[in-house]
């Protein structure tokens, strides 16, 4: 019997894989929160919550981010508290700040 046997990846190729499958990861996310969010529909916003963290965002670092208490994250995630629509355009846009800053620092 023959076994042909591959070598296996180089870790930086596969290092290279990774960050290349998060990238499109993050874009596919952003342009999901972007097309499924409606700012005017105040029950939409906690899409935006479990999207970034379903993606891994932990909410204490949303909760630094938009300096609030982790409660508060979690009220925003289940839909029980809806902030008001400017800070909730700016909670996508520090999110998707975020997923890019990641997503460029692991390429």
């Amino acid at each position: 019997m023959n076994h042909s046997h591959s070598q296996p990846p180089e870790a930086s190729d596969l290092a290279t894989k990774v960050a290349s499958n998060r990238r499109s990861a993050i874009e596919d996310l952003l342009v999901t929160l972007r097309a499924c969010y409606d700012p005017e529909v105040r029950s939409e916003f906690k899409v935006v919550i479990q999207g970034a963290t379903g993606y891994g965002i932990l909410p204490k670092d949303l909760a630094d981010a938009f300096a609030v208490s982790t409660a508060t994250i979690s009220r925003w995630g289940n839909g029980s508290v809806v902030p008001s629509k400017f800070v909730r355009q700016l909670a996508l846009d520090r999110i998707e700040k975020i997923l890019t800053d990641n997503s460029i620092s692991t390429a």
